[in-house]
């Protein structure tokens, strides 16, 4: 056989501390002391494999799986084990001839898994070995112990040993997997049910605000557009238009009034129509779901129809071969009858005869009596011949008629089985039909459900890759929102920041000056503020600050040919400003570091700038020194000269003469906002990017989306085409096999009854050649009587010459004949008469027969002519229906037609109202606007386009218009407006007041809500299905592992009661269910009869008993289901020599099948092994391995 396990290595295992590895034969035995390790290489072996109970490794937890160390050996960091197989020929479904399996472990209870070298998951581990049977295999690593407590476990734990033999792990846990699984579908739907039912409400909401928003939005836009115009000519003309617009407000009032008045005299016409239409439309719906309804059943009825009369011309064409048969039959009886007849006619004639032929004899004797003494010994004797003569020729005219009566019988069912044999051949013809297409079906079942399957899983990863875009979509679109959000969060800061810098520079308006003519082109040489120029650390930004003061504000220039224009716009306008010319300012002095504690620097050396500010910087920095604290400063302060200042990181400024200056400084800002003022460009820059790439991505991911959905959508079309045609085959085939087991009974019953006449035929033909040669013999014999008599009826003669003698005889052979013939016919009509009974019962079982056909006939006429009645019922309710919709349907047109006739006039009048209230809004806001309304429109005028000066009539009162007469400037004049610039402006506004209060962010909100609203329906539909799909999976496996279950049960528990009698050279053991019933959870339960002995308890027994019981259940196991490998440590502790042997030999056979490693102190049972290795414990207490001979041990 091939080693599937070549070797195991292990390194800082429990006692393997150093690298120790161990080569595999067929059977390997592992020999050593007790406490040398031994038992740790099936730990090791059964670690690797991914055990993860630590009661089974003998242990507490990771670090006891690490050699602990010793007096002269330190502990290991880590425990290493690998497992080397032989994939030569691919038992291992991985791409490589040797696989290699580590596992290691490290003190922090972290494990991890090789596979070749490279690292997997426990979970990959565990499916790899599943699939050759060695996850989670119970008997793959026999440990100490583990053989008593296959014994001791309850019966529906030793289950679990069958159900890993039978391989049905794997499948329990996918079933606990599916059931997990479809518990959390279960609750995502219920949560994903419960987020739609708090999201409708909200959506609703949200579509009529983004609807007003939208709207708003544009109306706003038109409004300001038109107002920008419409402003510009009203300054001019508002108070012209005042007196006009109150004229023509009271009248169009008045009008508004009366349209509006008609309007809703209009509306509640429409409101009654709207009403009775919905009414009659829901009646309609309702008869329309009557109808579908009855629809449904009257199909339903009409299936079961159509089965009846099948079933009614099934049993009308076996009632006419029934009555073919009885017509058959009544034409023998008939026959028979007849013959009867005859025969009685005969029979009293014949009786006529005898009684002639009888008075004849007895007149010759009368007459005779004389010579009766004389010739009484003749007589006598000739008499004797003549009756034996006479009853042998009875014989043969009863064999005769018998004789007939079988030819007439077997000529009938010669007749019968020719027809038999002609109704069965075609029956053979049809049923090798239905049989080929029966085929034809299956193969094309089989291939639409291949299709159909493929649709399926198609179906499936296309549901699996729109559920994955529509999470990337998702993740997508919060990660764009959390983009934008930063985004708008960064320019709201630089916002902030450019203004919190405009109000520095305006509190210092001379600097403010003079960066505006560098702006306009008036200073060319200005390069910029110390605050702009110099960069340091963030933890000294408030001490430089301090240290500047308002010098942070201090404009450096290239030299000062421009300060005296610098100064003529000071001078003009207000102010003062620093400015530092760099070609003139001198080098400041460096001062030398001070070795005091808490001193960090000078200030010019922390901080940073281009070289060419260098001097600039050094000009207010070079003399102060920066400290940690104010402890420090003061010390510093105290030994520093006149002309220079220790500064605190908190800003506060120490002076060398002793003066303290603390509190916040109004510059300390300066550097963090110049500062944040560089570095956000950048950002926003980047966040902006982010936001394209987010974007972009988006509409990738929602065109990649709707694709999928497309080709979802397509695919669950073509599967429910697939499954539909799947059924109609499904359908067809099971009507012929329905078809085909009906011509199979048929073919079954004319079977039997051509056996039956053959039988009844070959017996006629038996029993009419027995007749036959009973015939010859009885005509050989009478010859023999005939020629006796004719010689004593010679002798006779000669004897005696009277006539009364020779009556006499005459008389008598008469006699004889007579009686002769009438026992003949007597026994003929027996006969006749049995065969005629025999055919009257026959024809009253084939009448009772038709009857019975005929009663179940009449039922399912019965049947049909009721369900008949019952679709006549339901097609009068659908024509009922019918009858009531569609004239429904009509008034709902008319109501239909009515309405639009009033709807037409509505219209009008909206359009006019709507005309009317835009003429009244304008004279209202004409009226107005020299009132209450020409404060509004100027402050409107200021909000939207600058403030204008307002001269007022003297009937119109008004606010003191502002002089601000350069702003009026600014509102062009227009001398014309456009045409209805006004009624728009108007309606407009009348709109946008209609909208009343809305969210402005309603769109977006809608949007986001409308599209999770969606995936999360689609979410539904997926879960559902996935749902549906489960709970399948889930029968189905239920089935299949009840299936293995008992397949492998059956061979185990054969193979138990084989190994059990060869263990112990004898006697019984059985394995039998608790419950056959319930095969998925019914225990196992042994029952053992040793040799010698009664049935007794598994509790009862030795402990070799015990032992050699447990291998026997062991070795079925293997037996039936062999394992790659087999570890068996110390099993046979227990046994004998006897015992051993019988364990031994079993081994032998089962190791062609499977790898055995062996742990054992017995001698014998090294025997079997091909390899053989010695464990023992060295003086730092790690095992040592010695390769020996088999015969060394």
């Amino acid at each position: 056989m091939i080693h599937r396990l070549t070797r195991l290595e292990m390194q800082g295992y429990k006692t393997f501390a150093n690298n120790t590895s161990i080569e595999f034969g067929d059977v390997t035995c592992i020999v050593g002391p007790n406490g040398s390790g031994k038992s740790n290489i099936a730990d090791g072996v059964r670690w690797v494999l991914g055990e993860q109970s630590f009661s089974l490794l003998r242990g507490r937890k990771t670090a006891d799986m690490i050699f602990s160390g010793s007096a002269e050996r330190a502990q290991a960091s880590m425990a290493s084990a690998t497992i080397v197989f032989d994939n030569s020929d691919g038992w291992l479904p991985i791409d490589f001839t040797e696989v290699s399996l580590t596992r290691r472990a490290y003190r922090d209870g972290q494990n991890e898994y090789l596979l070749n070298g490279q690292k997997t998951r426990l979970k990959d581990v565990a499916e790899l070995l599943g699939t050759v049977g060695l996850a989670q295999r119970t008997y793959t690593v026999i440990g100490q112990g583990l053989v008593d407590t296959a014994l001791s476990i309850k019966a529906d734990e030793r289950r679990k040993l069958f159900e890993e033999a039978a391989g049905i792990g794997v499948y329990r846990q996918k079933r606990e997997d599916s059931l997990r699984k479809l518990d959390q579908t279960q609750r995502n739907m219920e949560r994903i049910s419960d987020i739609l039912q708090e999201i409708k409400p909200r959506l609703r909401t949200l579509d009529r605000q983004a609807g007003k928003a939208q709207e708003y939005k544009q109306l706003k836009k038109d409004l300001n557009h038109l107002l920008r115009i419409w402003y510009g000519y009203h300054w001019q003309h508002a108070q012209k238009s005042y007196n006009t617009a109150q004229e023509q407000l009271d009248v169009q009032k008045e009008k508004l009034t009366n349209l509006w008045t008609e309007q809703e005299k209009q509306t509640e016409k429409l409101t009654a129509q709207r009403e009775k239409i919905v009414t009659e439309r829901e009646q309609i719906t309702s008869w329309l779901n009557e109808t579908s309804q009855l629809q449904s059943e009257f199909q339903s009825l009409t299936s079961e129809i159509a089965v009846s009369e099948e079933r009614s011309r099934n049993i009308q064409q076996q009632s006419v071969i029934i009555t073919h048969e009885l017509t058959e039959t009544h034409n023998v009886i008939e026959t028979h009858a007849l013959k009867l007849n005859e025969m009685q006619v005969t029979k009293k004639q014949l009786i006529k005869d005898r009684d002639k032929a009888l008075e004849q004899f007895n007149n010759a004797k009368i007459k005779a009596e004389q010579h009766k003494n004389e010739l009484n010994i003749i007589k006598q004797k000739t008499a004797t011949e003549l009756i034996e003569k006479t009853k042998i020729q009875e014989t043969i005219f009863a064999q005769q008629a018998k004789y007939e009566a079988l030819n007439d019988t077997n000529e009938q069912l010669q007749l019968e089985i020719a027809d038999a044999k002609t109704e069965h051949s075609n029956i053979i013809k049809q049923l090798a039909e239905l049989k080929k297409q029966v085929k034809l079906y299956n193969d094309e079942y089989l291939k639409a459900q291949e299709k159909t399957e493929f649709a399926r899983n198609e179906r499936n990863e296309l549901s699996k890759t729109l559920h994955k875009n529509r999470t990337t979509l998702e993740m997508t679109n919060d990660e764009l929102s959390e983009a934008i959000d930063e985004y708008e969060r960064l320019n709201n800061k630089l916002l902030v920041l450019s203004q919190q810098f405009d109000n520095q520079e305006s509190t210092s308006s001379g600097h403010s000056i003079l960066k505006n003519a560098k702006t306009n082109g008036s200073i060319k040489n200005h390069l910029g503020t110390l605050a702009e120029l110099i960069t340091t650390e963030q933890k000294f930004e408030t001490a430089i600050s301090a240290a500047l003061n308002t010098k942070i504000q201090a404009i450096v220039t290239n030299d000062e040919s421009e300060i005296h224009i610098a100064k003529k716009l000071l001078n003009k306008h207000g102010g003062q400003a620093t400015v530092i010319p760099l070609n003139i300012i001198k080098q400041s002095p460096e001062y030398s570091d001070i070795k005091i504690d808490g001193f960090i620097g000078w200030a010019n050396n922390l901080v940073e700038c281009d070289k060419q500010y260098n001097d600039a910087k050094d000009l207010f920095l070079s003399n102060k020194a920066i400290c940690e604290n104010s402890k420090a400063a003061k010390n510093v302060a105290a030994k520093l000269p006149i002309g220079t200042l220790a500064i605190t990181l908190e800003g506060e400024i120490y002076y060398s003469n002793g003066a303290i200056v603390i509190g916040k400084h109004n510059e300390s800002h300066s550097l963090i906002l110049a500062r944040e003022t560089r570095h956000l460009p950048q950002q926003i820059a980047t966040a902006d990017s982010k936001c394209q790439d987010l974007q972009n991505k988006k509409t990738s991911a929602a065109t990649k989306l709707k694709e999928t959905r497309k080709l979802y959508d397509n695919c669950q079309y073509t599967l429910d085409e697939l499954e539909d045609h799947e059924l109609t085959i499904a359908t067809n085939r099971d009507a012929a096999i329905v078809e085909m087991e009906r011509s199979e009974s048929t073919h079954n019953w004319t079977s039997q009854l051509i056996e039956t006449l053959q039988t009844r035929i070959n017996k006629t033909s038996h029993e009419m050649k027995e007749c036959s040669e009973r015939i010859k013999l009885l005509k050989n014999k009478y010859l023999q009587y005939e020629q006796t008599t004719q010689e004593l009826h010679q002798i006779s003669q000669s004897n005696e010459t009277n006539e009364f003698a020779e009556i006499v005889n005459t008389s008598q052979t008469n006699l004889a004949l007579a009686d002769r013939a009438l026992k003949d016919s007597e026994t003929r009509h027996e006969e006749l008469d049995n065969t005629y009974q025999q055919e009257q019962i026959k024809a009253k079982n084939l009448t009772d027969r038709i009857q019975i056909s005929n009663n179940q006939i009449t039922d399912i006429k019965t049947r049909i002519l009721h369900l008949q009645n019952k679709q006549k019922i339901y097609q009068d309710k659908i024509s009922n229906l019918g009858n009531l919709i569609k004239p429904a349907e009509e008034n709902i047109h008319t109501l239909e037609v009515k309405m639009m006739s009033l709807d037409d006039p509505d219209n009008q009048f909206r359009t006019n109202i709507g005309n009317m209230e835009h003429r009244h809004a304008q004279s209202q806001l004409e009226l107005q606007r020299k009132q209450d309304r020409l404060d509004t429109l100027q402050k409107q005028i200021t909000d939207d386009l600058g403030l204008a000066s307002i001269e007022f009539a003297d009937n119109i009162t008004g606010s003191t218009p502002l002089p601000f007469t350069k702003i009026v400037e600014h509102l062009n004049y227009v001398s014309e407006l456009p045409e209805n610039i006004e009624d728009t402006i108007n309606q407009l506004r009348i709109r946008i007041r209609r909208i009343g209060g809305f969210n402005p962010d309603a769109l977006q909100e809608y949007e986001e809500v409308k599209q999770r609203h969606t995936n999360l329906s689609e979410q539904i539909e997926d879960l559902e299905s996935a749902s549906q799909q489960l709970k399948q999976i889930i029968t189905e496996l239920d089935k299949l592992m009840m299936k293995e279950f008992k397949n492998t049960f059956e061979a185990v528990a054969i193979e138990f009661t084989s190994m059990f009698k060869r263990l112990f050279n004898g006697g019984n053991g059985k394995l039998e269910l608790e419950e056959d019933e319930d095969l998925n959870s019914t225990g196992v339960e042994i029952n053992v009869q040793l040799p010698g002995r009664r049935k007794q308890g598994l509790a009862s027994l030795s402990g070799g008993e015990r032992a050699l019981t447990a291998c026997a259940l062991v070795f079925a196991l293997l037996r039936v289901s062999p394992t790659p490998f087999a570890v068996l440590d110390e099993v046979d502790a227990m046994l004998d020599e006897s015992n051993v042997g019988r364990f031994r030999s079993i081994l032998r056979e089962i190791s062609t099948n499977t790898q055995f490693i062996l742990i054992t102190h017995n001698r014998h049972t090294v025997e079997v092994a091909d390899t053989v290795f010695g464990i023992s414990m060295g003086s730092d207490s790690t095992s040592q391995v010695i390769s020996l001979r088999p015969d060394e041990v």
